[in-house]
């Protein structure tokens, strides 16, 4: 059985990362989603949306034989990859687009660099959402779609541009 771990903040989930969360599906036995930054305890202009919300989008857009867990960060290196190595086996795969993920995790198991061929970054989705451009909801699946609008567009800028 092979299984894969794909490391992502998905601050908003867009069509980019389903595109890669499908074909680790379609690869692997099993995909572990983990969700980056999960023990943040305010939501920021970085991370603007809580693990339960990053989770609801991943489950109204995905099927298949998945789990989706927290990845907290930590302020040592070396605790982040012990972590991670209760997580995954060393002959397992590693999808990430963070180069300090993939610097950290590459002597360890496979790991499959994600780039933005695609031409779409969260962070592109969360400045668009700033500016109050809808152009963002071409970039995100349906599913995150209703998520954001179920926690209010306006709340989600709010965070994206405090006041000060």
């Amino acid at each position: 059985m092979t299984s894969a771990l794909f490391i992502g903040r998905m601050q908003p989930l867009h069509k980019g990362h389903l595109m890669v969360l499908r074909k680790a599906l379609s690869e692997h036995d099993k995909l572990i989603i983990g969700i980056g930054c999960a023990n943040k305890c305010c939501k920021d202009s970085k991370n603007p949306f809580t693990y339960d919300e990053v989770k609801k989008m991943i489950e109204t857009n995905l099927q298949g034989n998945y789990e989706i867990i927290k990845i907290t960060d930590c302020d040592n290196d070396t605790e982040w990859v012990n972590n991670i190595k209760k997580i995954i086996n060393s002959n397992d795969m590693i999808y990430s687009g963070n180069d300090w993920v993939i610097n950290l995790l590459k002597d360890y198991c496979k790991i499959e660099a994600l780039n933005r061929d695609n031409g779409i970054s969260a962070t592109q989705v969360r400045e668009l959402m700033a500016k109050s451009d809808d152009s963002w909801r071409s970039l995100v699946p349906n599913g995150t779609i209703r998520v954001i609008e179920e926690i209010g567009v306006q709340e989600i800028k709010n965070v994206l541009i405090p006041s000060h």
